[in-house]
């Protein structure tokens, strides 16, 4: 069993998780990939299943420490996540979901190009892959309404 620390994603000792025990609820997991799940519906698209443990380290960067914090985000976001990631692919990744869920929270929480790319980083490692990915979000996320207001 593998288990999160506190040391491995700066969570406090009270907030650490165990993973088995994460993924046996599937709750949050579930709701995140719900995201992804519908425009693979709509699309009839194939989804190519990925972990998306790499994500807690991203959520407690965004001061996340449980997963109720989590949960609160893909209420509060996940229909904006949603149109950010519509997409006319055959086959998506599980994690894309997530990773537009994450991007609308930059960007709600005023962030930019800056900050999407920190973002891209913290989550794939430092690539010049990133700030074009981040540039392709920023891009279609100015057409959003959550962006206007």
């Amino acid at each position: 069993m593998e288990q999160v620390t506190n040391k491995d994603y700066g969570l406090p000792p009270k907030e650490t998780l165990i993973l088995e025990e994460y993924r046996e609820q599937h709750i949050v997991f579930e709701k995140l990939l719900r995201i992804v799940k519908r425009i693979a519906s709509i699309n009839q698209a194939e989804i190519h299943e990925t972990s998306l443990s790499r994500f807690l380290s991203v959520f407690a960067s965004f001061g996340f420490k449980t997963l109720g914090n989590i949960d609160r985000l893909i209420k509060r976001d996940s229909e904006d996540a949603y149109q950010l990631a519509n997409t006319d692919l055959d086959i998506i990744n599980s994690s894309l979901g997530v990773i537009s869920l994450c991007a609308v929270h930059v960007l709600k929480q005023g962030g930019g190009m800056l900050e999407l790319t920190r973002f891209l980083e913290d989550l794939n490692g430092a690539s010049a892959n990133n700030k074009h990915r981040a540039e392709g979000l920023l891009r279609v996320a100015q057409n959003l309404s959550f962006m206007k207001k």
